[in-house]
């Protein structure tokens, strides 16, 4: 799949490609080369609509895929047994968890089960996400149960589905209700050389106020700024996990699944000392790795230490 989108990015032209993806114009350059390399890594091509670029107004762009590709994508993952969700239901002091739609709406859950893992669980507040309008009023339990299907497989596979969202997450902000303009009070003025002076120490007021709101922050280098540190952060996982593989001898970048279950097979056997020497460097590098990778990147390369761990000392109790 990410072969097909590489030899189609090639065929068309840049601007081509920039309103394929995102028709409105709303992106920048930086968001649209974000997206792209991120339907790389994820092997998701947006030209046969498998992801989509969605960005509102000034807000940050997204990259959104159906909640059923979040389940399905987890099928991938040997460990996955699946996920249980339903609703939180009022009123607010005594909320109980239900997995009937029906009561007085306040939240969504969902459970994701992972073999030999803690249950990765995520609740999420109604009114934090809907907007009052379109399928949140006609179907609003529908839609909150989506975000927490989604964030809860995010949650629970973060390697996979960092920086992916299901579109139900991602709010309008057109579609939220916009305080009505009331017609201003104008102040009763006073007059003659005392109304005067009134005047010419309220426009120095607001003189001086407007000095502390004016910003010289670029957006476009701040997005920028995002971005190189987003892609830093994932090179410096892709070779950290390569230089543990190397310690125990696992070249996962080779070999298939099956391959890679008869090498682990083979390490497990014959090299203990260099499952020790990798704890060793795991444990030496953790808290470097932190301060450096983005907080999705840093729980991927957890994820990727809990299965080699879980392999090696398989009776081991091992929480993410």
């Amino acid at each position: 799949m990410s072969n097909q989108l590489i030899e189609t990015e090639k065929e068309l032209l840049p601007e081509e490609v920039r309103k394929f993806i995102d028709p409105q114009g709303q992106g920048t350059d930086q968001e649209h080369k974000f997206f792209l390399e991120l339907c790389k890594a994820r092997k998701l091509n947006p030209f046969v609509k498998d992801v989509y670029f969605i960005k509102y107004g000034s807000m940050q762009a997204a990259t959104v895929i159906a909640v059923d590709t979040f389940v399905a994508r987890s099928m991938d993952h040997s460990n996955y047994e699946g996920y249980e969700a339903g609703w939180i239901v009022g009123p607010e002091d005594t909320p109980k968890r239900t997995v009937d739609p029906f009561g007085y709406l306040m939240g969504a859950w969902c459970r994701v089960m992972r073999t030999g893992m803690v249950p990765c669980e995520v609740a999420l507040r109604f009114d934090a996400f809907s907007t009052g309008k379109n399928r949140w009023k006609s179907d609003p339990f529908g839609m909150i149960q989506k975000c927490a299907i989604a964030a809860a497989h995010r949650k629970a596979f973060p390697k996979t589905f960092a920086h992916l969202y299901g579109q139900e997450e991602i709010t309008n902000p057109n579609e939220k209700d916009k305080p009505k303009n009331k017609k201003p009070i104008k102040p009763k003025t006073k007059k003659g050389l005392e109304g005067l002076q009134e005047s010419i120490d309220n426009n120095k007021d607001l003189s001086d106020s407007n000095k502390t709101d004016i910003s010289f922050d670029s957006p476009d280098t701040i997005e920028s700024e995002e971005f190189e540190l987003a892609q830093l952060s994932s090179n410096i996982l892709d070779n950290t996990i390569n230089q543990l593989n190397t310690i125990i001898g696992l070249d996962l970048t080779k070999a298939t699944q099956d391959e890679i279950m008869i090498l682990q097979d083979k390490i497990k056997e014959e090299n203990g000392e260099s499952y020790d020497n990798w704890v060793k460097a795991v444990n030496e590098g953790v808290e470097e790795w932190e301060k450096e990778m983005t907080p999705d990147d840093y729980n991927s390369l957890k994820e990727y230490c809990l299965e080699i761990q879980k392999h090696f000392k398989p009776e081991g109790n091992y929480e993410s």
